[in-house]
């Protein structure tokens, strides 16, 4: 396991569901969901077999993590994960989702599975745009599938992230970052896989 990636027993538990309302009409239950890996990317994250649904709510930051490579994807490659760190931050997305994308992301994020890759748990993220607190949702890779060493990604992978992070106007050392990232990831050969930017963009 990543040395200090335990994560502390489970959280208080908040509802995942915010009830919005247009005037005095009521309008679907919905999930704020705080992406910081791929799905921050809007192509990505609103692709029809994902969450065609999903809003932008605003940016915002995790204190309190960092911004790992933990667990192999069944493809080899290292995936997402945010893992505790007292002086870090982990930048992303805040979405807001249906019920539908949620379980659906659920599966994708393998959350629902006999054997589950993430688990889904409640966060306190800082919005970029006022700084107040936002009660959220965000993804966790669990314990057991974390490796005891970061897991080197591919270009396609960490692209989504850089890709994602530009178009959200992320802070500059926090793109900065992604693209060293994306700088040293090894190649694979889909990098031109739908979502992801031209490499001119990276630079």
């Amino acid at each position: 396991m990543v040395p200090g990636s335990k994560l502390p027993g489970p959280p208080r538990q908040v509802s995942w569901v915010v009830r919005r309302r247009r005037g005095s009409e009521a309008v679907r239950d919905t999930m704020l969901y705080f992406a910081y890996g791929s799905n921050m990317l809007s192509a990505r994250i609103k692709a029809a077999d994902r969450c065609p649904g999903a809003e932008f709510v605003c940016v915002a930051k995790l204190p309190g993590y960092r911004l790992a490579f933990t667990r192999k994807s069944k493809d080899g490659h290292g995936v997402a994960d945010s893992v505790p760190n007292k002086r870090g931050v982990v930048w992303g997305v805040v979405w807001r989702l249906v019920p539908d994308d949620v379980k659906e992301l659920d599966n994708r994020e393998g959350a629902k599975a006999a054997k589950p890759k993430y688990v889904r748990r409640p966060v306190s993220v800082c919005r970029n745009d006022n700084g107040k607190m936002l009660s959220c949702e965000t993804y966790f890779v669990v314990d057991n599938e974390r490796e005891e060493q970061e897991v080197p990604s591919t270009k396609q992978y960490v692209g989504y992230l850089l890709d994602g992070a530009q178009e959200h106007k992320l802070p500059r050392h926090y793109v900065a970052k992604l693209r060293q990232l994306w700088q040293t990831a090894r190649d694979n050969a889909s990098d031109s896989e739908p979502g992801a930017a031209p490499d001119p963009g990276r630079m």
